[in-house]
């Protein structure tokens, strides 16, 4: 069995551009887009102050894991993904 499945790489290569995927890279600008939009559309349906009340905690937080505890767990290859303990996110996720 092995210890450590793949790992997710810490580099995008578009030709001969490289872009940082975490930190302030392309993981967090995705995020900046699509709760701009998450919070647009919530914000037509409910309101936006109720929009922003229900969405920004959770959006601040996933900002925080990307630019700073994401880094911090790349060891040079990227972010090692684990065998027992993905499943085991992967149960509690599924409930």
């Amino acid at each position: 069995m092995l210890t450590t499945l793949f790992y997710i790489p810490s580099e995008i290569t578009l030709g001969s551009i490289s872009l940082p995927l975490f930190g302030w890279g392309v993981l967090f600008f995705l995020l900046l887009v699509l709760g701009t939009a998450a919070v647009v559309l919530a914000g037509r349906q409910k309101g936006y102050r109720e929009a922003l009340e229900s969405l920004l905690i959770p959006l601040v937080i996933s900002g925080i894991v990307i630019v700073w505890g994401l880094p911090a767990l790349d060891d040079g290859l990227g972010i090692p993904v684990r065998g027992y303990g993905t499943m085991l996110v992967a149960a509690a996720a599924a409930g």
